[in-house]
């Protein structure tokens, strides 16, 4: 009777989440892959039996290719979960060594590997509830990667370990995050078994899986998944944490990258860079399906990682449950492992998680990725102008007509009361693509009231410098400052959400020498600021925009 009533309200439960699935399946659009052919060179197979696979790592040792993930009937929480083992010469043809299944509780997830002191070692997850919440660190070793000693907890209790590192084979590194979230820690150790705490990472923002690699200078450069509220719908304000320390790795600075939510991290080095393999989300809706939420659309990606934040790449071929990637560099080229949900069906995330996915293998040309990123990180530094920021004598009529109506004495004095309160919410929902600068850049600006204290949005254009931004305090021809500039010099640091990418910000005021070369920029972008200029009766003010080197609260 009370496996039948375990069975019922775990059905019950499933349901909660399937339903709202389906609708989303049914109204979020679907988005093709973004795959970079050049880069990701080949994919196939590895695991494809019909299971729910899952939380893959990948290692090298003695000769052969390691590979463990779990297989579930779904991605929650089932005591008929369990971690397979499988080892290859060439990554292709896979044999079964073993498999390891919790006896004490409900299952092992998120195994990881490292190899200390000759011995293979795995760390697992135990999760003993449906919701899929591990609760401690548990590890085993072998000498031949065949015969496994058994399980034991490791000395550092309620602390989730993810992939421990060294540069010197001496001393290992791992950071962790708390079985309760919210925190993330970086320990120490000579032989994978004793770990000594180094430092706290950060706290707050129910901090999750956290991952690290060294830098070419000797720093660590750690991600963290920082949830937010850590609802199913997901939350605007949850990102990926960028943290940097130096030896002896006590002091962390900190950025947010609002790209995305960096699940599943799995970061590696090349050539004096750090990347990172990590979950995509490709479809946003307010409310329903925030950053991180189970009702949008994933994908698995690769990312590089700098301490701004980090510079999406490509994607691998990947939908619904996906990520959870292990790799192993072999000179110029990387093999790595994922899973995945059928990639041509698209699922939400939650439908993905009910259903079969296969463990999949990427051969990734590490050459090419690295110009992928040169060539990412030379676009976004001095770039050419793109459509939206051409001269206006080169806009088609209808633009240049809408310019003259809004920028008239009565449609400044109209729009600069209701432009807000329309953009805003059509901005949000469109990340970006709708409103009335639409084929202009525009973004939407948050800062932190100088009187109230209560954040503040405002759709504004924007003139790009690279690097930066420049935003024209104009108010429509106002003789008075906009709020925003009175806010930014109380309080300079901001969030700007640029079609649907949010980025936190520190603003300064423009000097004189660059004032000139701002205005002549904007005003050949949009005719509209010579006419509010005028009249304005003051000298306007011109911001600009710098990203954060450290956290700043808004």
């Amino acid at each position: 009777m009370k496996r039948r009533l375990r069975r019922l309200r775990g059905r019950l439960q499933r349901l909660r989440f399937v339903i709202p699935g389906w609708i989303s399946y049914a109204l979020l659009r679907p988005k093709a892959a973004g795959v970079n052919p050049d880069v990701v060179r080949e994919t196939w197979d590895a695991v494809a039996d019909g299971a729910h696979n899952s939380n893959t790592d990948l290692t090298f040792f003695d000769g052969w290719f390691y590979l463990c993930h779990q297989t579930s009937p779904y991605h929650l929480g089932s005591r008929r979960s369990r971690l397979l083992l499988w080892r290859s010469r060439d990554a292709r043809s896979w044999e079964k060594v073993t498999e390891f299944k919790n006896e004490t509780g409900r299952e092992y997830r998120d195994p990881t590997f490292a190899q200390i002191r000759g011995r293979l070692f795995v760390y697992v997850l135990p999760n003993l509830t449906l919701m899929a919440e591990p609760v401690t660190t548990m590890y085993s070793s072998s000498d031949d990667g065949l015969t496994w000693a058994p399980f034991v907890e490791v000395n550092q209790p309620g602390w989730l370990y993810w992939r421990p590192k060294t540069t010197d084979g001496a001393t290992w590194y791992v950071t962790a995050y708390w079985n309760k979230h919210g925190r993330s820690m970086l320990f120490k150790s000579s032989d994978g078994v004793d770990w000594s705490p180094v430092s706290q990472i950060y706290e707050g923002e129910r901090n999750d899986e956290t991952d690290f690699e060294f830098m070419p200078d000797g720093r660590i450069i750690a991600t963290a998944r920082l949830e937010g509220n850590g609802n199913e719908w997901g939350d605007a304000t949850a990102s990926t944490l960028i943290a940097v320390a130096e030896r002896p790795f006590m002091q962390w600075t900190y950025a947010k990258s609002y790209v995305t939510r960096l699940d599943g991290p799995c970061l590696f080095p090349y050539n004096g860079r750090v990347y990172a393999f990590g979950r995509q989300q490709v479809t946003r809706a307010p409310k329903v399906a925030e950053q991180g939420g189970m009702f949008s659309r994933k994908r698995t990606s690769i990312y590089l990682v700098e301490p701004p934040g980090l510079r999406y790449l490509t994607d691998v071929p990947s939908a619904g449950d996906t990520s959870y990637a292990g790799i192993v560099i072999r000179g110029d080229e990387l093999i790595a492992s994922y899973y995945t949900s059928p990639p041509e069906r698209d699922y939400t995330w939650i439908l993905g998680m009910f259903r079969p996915s296969n463990i999949r293998v990427a051969r990734i040309d590490l050459p090419a990725l690295e110009r992928l990123a040169l060539l990412r990180a030379a676009s976004h530094g001095a770039r050419k102008p793109g459509p939206e920021e051409r001269n206006e004598s080169t806009r088609p009529a209808w633009q240049r007509i809408t310019v003259r109506v809004i920028s008239s004495k009565p449609g400044a004095s109209f729009f600069r009361k209701t432009a807000h309160r329309m953009d805003v919410p059509l901005m949000r929902i469109s990340r970006g693509r709708l409103g009335m600068a639409t084929g202009y850049p525009s973004l939407l600006l948050t800062t932190k009231g100088a009187k109230s204290g209560k954040p503040r949005t405002v759709p504004l254009l924007y003139v790009d410098l690279g690097d930066e931004i420049a935003l024209i305090g104009t108010r429509f021809g106002s003789t008075h400052h906009p709020g925003w500039c009175h806010n930014l010099r109380a309080n300079p640091a901001a969030i700007v959400d640029i079609r649907g990418e949010k980025r936190r910000c520190v603003a300064r005021a423009a000097t004189d020498a660059e004032r000139d070369q701002i205005w002549r920029r904007a005003v050949a972008m949009y005719s509209g600021y010579a006419r509010y200029e005028t009249r304005a009766h003051r000298t306007i003010p011109i911001m600009v925009l710098s990203p954060a080197q450290s956290e700043l609260t808004v």
